[in-house]
Parts: structure tokens; sequence; C-alpha cells
């Protein structure tokens, strides 16, 4: 361990050494990652697709919007095709139920947000419109009618947000427009937080980017004598103020994907100036400004696509007009915000979907050859990953589940009639394969999946596999024999990876530590306690079994 490692471990306990060495990636339950049976006496890996149920006998469910709340899981659905309703999964059951039973005709129920013990979504009512609804574990009820009667008091697919003890919206009472709206999860207590744009129009025009920084939230709105520009809430009236006119005058600056990074918001806008590029700011009117003009003059130096943050650094597509629009990344200086990677030199790579999953940035792009592929990057190494030979991959909703990740892609040649599969990322070695339950192959059981959740080691997502239509489906990738090996144990490795010292555990009463390559072969062994030298390895993956007297434990290690 370094030295400043050292220093910082003195005083600490082992619960708070864990805590603080453990921040690379968290090694929860690595047994499920391990691919040398071999070394576990014949483990083996279990992958089951499971058939919740047929929410809709008549057509397609089309669940969406996983959430857990109070440890069982809550989504919306339809059963008859025509009302969306809130439904229930409980924690040990097998059958979802409808615990809203809205009357026919209601849609549009998403949104949902835990807040305050209770959660929070939105639906479209035929008597109340669209407004937002409470469940407290036991009814719903409606939170507020607050545009009274049929007319709409909630933008669906707007979001709630959290901040401190209130939700933050966008809500229309009729009279002022859609405007800034809070609520601490009372009838009460929700209300017009500042009639922003004075008047029957608008101020929140657009899906609001709500940012929180140095507890006040920051966003977009339009007062109809500035513009759309930066604005900034503490929830009160007098506190909800103007940031910066970026775009002089009436025209809008349109501030978009607003991001914190480094303690400063980072966004895009567009001005006469600059056409469209990456702002920040401190929260300030002074401390408002370009980070830098990437495409100079007034020709767009960005593309209108989310941002993502790994390892002090902020990704996004930039475009200059010798690369058209590629990957960039900023430290948040106007030195160091540069392309990162020239992916397709022939033209833009396209890049959508930027997520960030345990110390790489995943994301959509095109090289001219493989057309809308899977590429990851570290910040060192970019990687393109094929998860379509024959065609446009177009791959989305990237999830990290039990260790590898999931994501749902093309696997036909046909660039129109799109085959959209469920396939499988092994996180180690960037192997990729379309996995389905037997009753497959069905073309395009994937075509409704908005999202994937894990829930009880399990992940939820639609999907049509067989004739039910577009239903909830679950898959699980577990030790086949988990329940007769009960002597396998997994266990915490920090941190992980290592280039010099691992530790483990502190409550585990190690005899020997053995640590084993890919070919299955024992590489180190130690009796050292908690604590193994790894500093001679070869960088790459490797296997760790720690016995004790009673459990042997197994993990799965990096050697950087």
């Amino acid at each position: 361990m370094s030295s400043n490692n050292n220093q910082l471990c003195k005083s600490r306990t082992g619960k708070e050494v864990r805590e603080f060495l453990l921040k690379p990636i968290v090694m929860k339950n690595l047994l499920f990652l391990v691919l040398f049976g071999m070394l576990f006496n014949g483990l083996s890996i279990a992958q089951t697709f499971n058939f919740v149920a047929d929410i809709n006998p008549t057509g397609d469910s089309d669940p969406r919007d996983f959430i857990n709340y109070n440890s069982d899981l809550y989504f919306s659905a339809t059963d008859d095709s025509i009302t969306r309703d809130l439904w229930k999964l409980t924690s040990g059951t097998t059958t979802p139920i409808n615990i809203s039973n809205f009357p026919s005709g209601s849609y549009n129920l998403y949104d949902l947000t835990v807040f305050q013990g209770k959660l929070f979504y939105s639906v479209t009512h035929p008597t109340h419109g669209s407004e937002i609804w409470v469940y407290d574990g036991t009814s719903n009820a409606l939170l507020a009618d607050i545009n009274p009667g049929i007319g709409h008091g909630f933008r669906p697919f707007y979001g709630l947000t959290v901040y401190n003890n209130l939700l933050l919206f966008a809500g229309d009472n009729g009279i002022n427009g859609l405007e800034l709206y809070k609520t601490d999860g009372t009838a009460m207590g929700t209300s017009l937080v500042k009639d922003i744009n004075v008047g029957a129009d608008s101020s929140i025009v657009v899906k609001p980017s709500f940012a929180l920084l140095n507890n006040k939230v920051y966003f977009g709105a339009d007062d109809g004598i500035n513009g759309y520009e930066l604005w900034e809430t503490d929830g009160t009236t007098n506190g909800t103020t103007l940031v910066k006119d970026i775009e002089p005058g009436a025209v809008s600056s349109g501030p978009s994907w607003i991001e914190v990074f480094n303690n400063e918001l980072f966004f895009y806008c567009q001005t006469s100036t600059y056409g469209n590029e990456v702002w920040k700011s401190d929260g300030t009117d002074a401390g408002t400004e370009i980070l830098k003009d990437i495409n100079p003059g007034t020709a767009n130096g960005i593309g209108s696509f989310n941002p993502a943050i790994l390892n002090n650094k902020m990704y996004f597509v930039g475009n200059e007009t010798a690369t058209a629009y590629e990957l960039y990344s900023t430290d948040g200086t106007t030195a160091n915000t540069e392309l990162f990677k020239d992916i397709n030199p022939m033209g833009s790579s396209f890049i959508v979907y930027l997520t960030t999953i345990d110390g790489y940035v995943y994301f959509q792009a095109g090289d001219g050859i493989n057309h809308r592929e899977l590429w990851k990057t570290d910040g060192t190494n970019t990687t393109l990953i094929e998860v379509n030979p024959i065609g446009y991959g177009y791959p989305t909703l990237f999830t990290k589940y039990n260790g590898r990740i999931y994501l749902r892609a093309n696997v036909d040649s046909s660039f129109i009639n799109r085959n959209y599969q469920l396939l499988e990322l092994d996180y180690w070695t960037d192997s990729v394969q379309s996995i389905a339950p037997a009753i497959a192959p069905k073309f395009n059981p994937l075509r409704t999946a908005y999202n994937f959740f894990e829930w009880e080691d399990k992940l939820y997502f639609a999907a049509d596999y067989d004739a039910t239509g577009s239903e909830l489906w679950s898959y699980s990738i577990l030790p086949s024999n988990i329940e007769d090996s009960k002597e396998f144990v997994t266990t915490n490795i920090y941190p992980n990876p290592s280039n010099d010292f691992i530790h483990f555990d502190d409550n585990i009463d190690a005899n020997s530590v053995s640590i084993y390559n890919t070919l299955g072969q024992l590489v180190l062994q130690s009796n050292e306690i908690n604590t193994v030298d790894v500093s001679k390895l070869g960088s790459g993956a490797y296997v760790i079994k720690i016995q004790s007297d009673k459990l042997t434990y197994v993990s799965k290690i990096v050697k950087l």
C-alpha cells in the first residue's frame, strides 16, 4: 500500500478503511462473475428466464418505470391496452397486483418517485386530468388537483425532483401557464413557487433539467423578457431568480443537460456569438461563462446528447469542422477540453447514450465500418464491442447486474425491421451474447422494453417471448448448485483493482489465501491475515480463494 494510504488507515477501524479503499469498484457477490468452474469443485452458472405474469391477456401490458418502494417492486402497466395502472409485486411473491384500479381511459402513469416514505407518480385521469398521485403503502390518493377538473396540472414525463424536504416539478394551474411548483407531500403544502413568466404564458417550455449545487436547484426558464435562460431556486419565491441572461435580450440560449461536475454546473446552450457550446457556472452571473468555443465562431461545437462523468472528467459529444461530431472530454478547464477519440475518421460517429458503469463509459457509436455498435472507454483506451456483425446494433439500456452488463440491441441485418434482443456482456472479457428463454426464437421480443431493473437478485424487464404479448419477465444468473455449496461465500475485496496490496473483511479468520490465474494455475499462496501483497503479479484478472476453519471465500480480483 502507498505511504499516503498507510497514513490514512492508521487511525481508522477496519470498516472505515474498507469504506475508504472500496471506491473504485464495489466487488459484491463476485462469485457470480467467476468463469473458472474448475476452481470451485464444478460450480456452474445457471441462467434462468421467468415469465412473471400475463397482465394483459388481450395484448401488451408494457410494464415500465420500475422502482423499489418498501422492498416491493412497483411499476406502470396496462391490463386492457386502454387503462394504465400502478402495479405491485410483493417481496417473496410471484403474482403482481393492480393497486390503483383507475377508471377506464386513465393513461400516462409515469414519474414514479419515492419521497417522505411515500410513492409519488403522475397519471392522466378522465376526471382530474394529468395530476400527481400518492401511494402510502395502503391506498392511493390525488395529491392535489392543481388544475381543477379535467385540466392538466402536471406534465407527464417532466419528472419529480427531490430537493431537501420538497418535491419540485413543472405545474400548471390553468391560469399561470407551466411554472415551477413544489410540494412537501401534502395537499396544503403543494403550491406555485413563482410565476416566472407573469401571466398565462409558461416559463418552463421544455422538460426541465434540474441540478442541485450548493443547496440550490438550477434549471432553465423563460420569464418572457430574457428568453429561456439559467435560473436558480431555493424553493421560495424570493429565492427563485435569474442567474444570467446568457444570450442578452428576448432571444433564448436554451440551457440543457445541466450537470454538476467538480462543484460547478456544466450545460449546453446556444448563443449568437458562439453557436451551441458547453458552458459552466458557479451559480453567479460573473461565474457563468463558456467553457470553450470548440467549433470557433457561430458554428455548433456540441451535439444534443447527455454527457457522462468518469474519473474527474466529463465526456460529451463535441464537433469541430475537421472531425465532425465525436467524443470529447474536459476536466472543467478550457485548456483540457479537447477531442478524446475520433471514432469515425470519415465523418460523425453519432454517439448517444453515454452511460458510466464501474470505471467505464459505455455508449453507442459508429466508426464508418461498424454501424451503431457498443463502445466503451476507461479514460485511456476506447474499445469497440461488436453486438451485431451483420447490421446496425443500436445498443441501449446499459445496466449492470451481478457483475455483467445487460443491454438491448438489434441483432438483425435489416435497418428497418429491427430485432431487439437481450444481450449479455461479460464485464471482464468484453464477450457479448444474445440470450433468450428456451421458447425463443421470437422476433423483436424487446420492442417495448423501456428499462431494466434489478430487484431481489433478478433483472426485470418487458418482453414478448411468446404469444402473450409484451409482459413482465425476469432473468437471473446464479451458481446452479449454490444451495448445495454453502461452503463458498463471497466477500468484499478492496481496493479492487489494485497494484500492490489487497484487503478483505476483517471478520475473516483466514488460514490461507490462494490466487489463481485464468488457466486455473496457482500463482500465489499466502498465510497473511486480511492483507495480501499482489504487487509481483502480472496485470490481469485472477480468482482469490480465502480459506478459514469453517468457510471458503471466493472472489474475482484485478491486478493493475
